[in-house]
């Protein structure tokens, strides 16, 4: 039997030679990709715990610098950070206010007519990421 241009060499690649080379590049990428994904979702958390450590000390510096400014008796509720701007979402910021004598409470040092327990607390999704307490002593 006579072919023609049986004597002719091969240039290029087959269409099943083709489907075989992009198979095994994607069998190949997979971990790859994974690897994408968890480096990412890190990167997330991380950029999530720098915020929010930011979030929680612009908080104390506003309580610190609202007792300077206005003495002792100006730390009255939770609502003391409002002036501070909000925290990017998803965290959320808390702000606790405890008012405590040194009769009641061991964390007031003795000699002290009063202290105010202040809790800074930043969360994600729930999970606390940063807090930050301090005493406050009249």
């Amino acid at each position: 039997m006579y072919f023609p241009n049986s004597n002719r060499q091969q240039k290029g690649i087959t269409l099943v030679e083709l489907v075989i080379i992009i198979v095994v590049m994607g069998i190949v990428a997979v971990p790859f990709g994974a690897q994408l994904l968890t480096t990412s979702r890190s990167l997330a958390i991380n950029n999530y715990i720098q915020t929010g450590v930011a979030e929680a000390k612009a908080c104390a510096e506003h309580i610190l610098y609202t007792k300077r400014t206005s003495g002792y008796d100006a730390i009255v509720d939770n609502t003391i950070c409002n002036n501070v701007s909000a925290p990017i979402a998803p965290l959320i910021r808390s702000v606790t206010v405890t008012n405590t004598d040194s009769a009641t409470e061991a964390a007031c040092p003795a000699g002290s007519t009063a202290c105010k327990l202040v809790d800074v607390n930043i969360t994600v999704a729930g999970q606390s990421i940063n807090s930050i307490a301090f005493l406050f002593v009249k």
